[in-house]
């Protein structure tokens, strides 16, 4: 027999695929209150490796052009100890880089200002003590127009670019964190080797790994064998292996560009497909175009392992979480719609280590989101304790519908706007894109499926697509937003299941695997299907299961939203 350890019975709720709260840590919105341009745009923001703690900049944008009255600040992720750090007169702010467990950042000024300062950051009570490190007017050549900078995971090492006064080139460059000591050449954009003989000219834009080991650069272009300047944007790694050209000598790189904290993986675009993602390991090999990327030109942010990358989706609107494998991703918030919940990425996507935060800015807005959180996790976000479905499953019969239900909580402010939408596969889908789903915004005004208004229940209906010609869709996941009137957000996802009138529930079967735990379950079949009541995912794929027993490979792992296929025993 094959049976699981969270064992639910046929007619229990599913619990939820995915759980996601999301708060507004600072609202720029009429921040300068009575002057003409009132509100605070942030212009650059970064979250620590580790989700600990959020370092961000910006000021009065004026004229639809210019920002001034640059301020810094720090906040934890949770929202605490919000700090202002005062800047020196007219500073003004280009790049952040933070270290991983948020305890030392760095940030540069724009090209004719020329200076990186360095803020440490102690605990109990915080305190941030600016110090002004590099002055790179002190160094040969002159600034980068767009002072890019990073550090490594333990802040002891800055990185920055600089070009050549007279030939215009340039290289990238590392100075302890105390700004002293002679500065380390860590790329020299002359001993670039370019395919067909050419070498390199000129480092724009570049990440490097935790340990600073492992760097993804791009060149502006190259000099051939007659020392011509070929300007042909490109992107290079340097490992422990050497130089690797990326992009083919015949394409243009595009601006995007990325590389995991081990090292291992980068994400860049280029002309090879200007509408994908490129992931590859950082020699180059196993190239996978694995996500669209429409008319996107911010820059996302990797996981340590590279393998989940967190970026501004503007086809769908919103933010999404592709997997850099080509196998898929997620969207963790609502999609776009301005009449219910539209919060869009538009900036400073970040994700920490481990894929269990995120942090972007929306507008004037600075959000934080944690996923999936545990029960001791204390968020100001509304909470939605529960999402039922009546009936349990979407039945054959071309008119069945479902009943959604939800009561929401709002805790630091009201419930203001709920939305609702269709998620197959890991992807948006309208009603009609499938073969059922929910064409509607759940509602609490009394009207349609909703029973009594303003009682705090909304309520929604999915039903049969008519003119849908696809094929059959068995899972659709009611992926639902709701939004206080203080912006703050909490997203819930649970998996509709297509059913029989009468499902037939299987007494609990055992799954055994190679590693020790033994999960365990209620199955309920439809056909020759059966899906996990308590909507078990493993590694993303099918489980074949071969009565009475099956043995699962290393590497499956629980997580939510499996069809199971079953064969007979051979």
């Amino acid at each position: 027999m094959l049976f699981l350890i969270f064992a639910m019975s046929c007619t229990q709720a599913a619990a939820y695929n995915f759980y996601a709260n999301y708060e507004v840590l600072f609202n720029g919105y009429d921040y300068f209150s009575g002057d003409a341009y009132p509100h605070f745009v942030i212009k650059a923001a970064r979250m620590s490796g580790d989700g600990s703690r959020i370092a961000f900049a910006g000021g009065r944008f004026i004229d639809g052009a210019t920002t001034v009255d640059y301020k810094l600040f720090i906040v934890d992720f949770n929202g605490d100890n919000l700090v202002e750090i005062p800047l020196p007169t007219d500073t003004k702010i280009e790049d952040i880089a933070i270290n991983d467990d948020g305890s030392r950042f760095f940030f540069s000024t724009p090209w004719w200002q020329a200076k990186i300062y360095k803020v440490d950051i102690t605990e109990n009570p915080v305190i941030a003590q600016l110090t002004d490190i590099i002055n790179l007017n002190d160094f040969p050549g002159k600034a980068d127009y767009t002072m890019p900078i990073r550090t490594t995971a333990r802040g002891d090492w800055i990185y920055f670019t600089r070009r050549h006064a007279s030939s215009g080139g340039g290289g990238i460059l590392r100075l302890p964190h105390t700004g002293t000591g002679t500065a380390e050449i860590v790329v020299d954009d002359t001993q670039v080797p370019v395919q067909g003989g050419n070498t390199g000219w000129e480092v724009e834009r570049f990440d490097i790994s935790d340990d600073g080991s492992s760097i993804l650069f791009s060149l502006e272009g190259y000099r051939n064998a007659d020392s011509n300047l070929i300007s042909k944007r490109g992107w290079f790694t340097k490992t422990a292996t050497g130089f690797h050209q990326l992009t083919p000598t015949d394409k243009a790189a595009l601006e995007q560009g990325l590389i995991s904290g081990n090292g291992e993986k980068v994400v860049f675009t280029d002309y090879s497909n200007e509408y994908q993602y490129i992931s590859a390991n950082t020699d180059g090999s196993s190239r996978v175009e694995f996500q669209d990327r429409g008319y996107n030109n911010v820059v996302g942010m990797l996981t340590f392992d590279g393998n989940k990358m967190f970026y501004a989706d503007h086809v769908a609107k919103t933010g999404r979480i592709a997997n850099t494998d080509g196998s898929g991703g997620m969207h963790p918030l609502p999609s776009h719609d301005v009449n219910s919940i539209a919060v869009d990425v538009d900036a400073f996507p970040q994700i920490s280590n481990n894929a269990s935060r995120v942090s972007f800015v929306n507008n004037s807005q600075l959000y934080a989101g944690i996923f999936n959180p545990d029960i001791h996790w204390v968020s100001k976000a509304p909470s939605i304790p529960t999402m039922n479905f009546d009936p349990l499953y979407m039945f054959e019969e071309a008119d069945a519908q479902v009943k959604l239900t939800t009561q929401p909580v709002g805790k630091a402010a009201a419930v203001s706007r709920v939305s609702l939408n269709n998620i197959h596969q890991g992807k948006f889908y309208s009603w009609d894109g499938l073969s059922y789903g929910f064409a509607r915004h759940p509602v609490d005004s009394g009207t349609g499926p909703d029973l009594v208004a303003d009682d705090g229940i909304y309520s929604a209906i999915a039903a049969k697509a008519s003119h849908y010609t696809g094929p059959e869709t068995y899972a659709t996941v009611a992926h639902l937003g709701v939004m206080d009137e203080l912006g703050n957000l909490t997203v819930a996802d649970k998996t509709l299941w297509r059913s029989t009138p009468d499902p037939v529930c299987i007494e609990p079967l055992t799954v055994l695997s190679n590693f020790t735990t033994i999960y365990v379950a209620t199955l309920c079949s439809s056909s020759d299907l059966i899906s996990f009541v308590s909507t078990i995912l493993l590694d993303g794929r099918f489980l074949t299961i071969v009565s009475p027993v099956t043995t699962l490979g290393n590497g499956f792992s629980v997580k939510s939203g499996a069809i199971l296929r079953v064969l007979p025993a051979k």
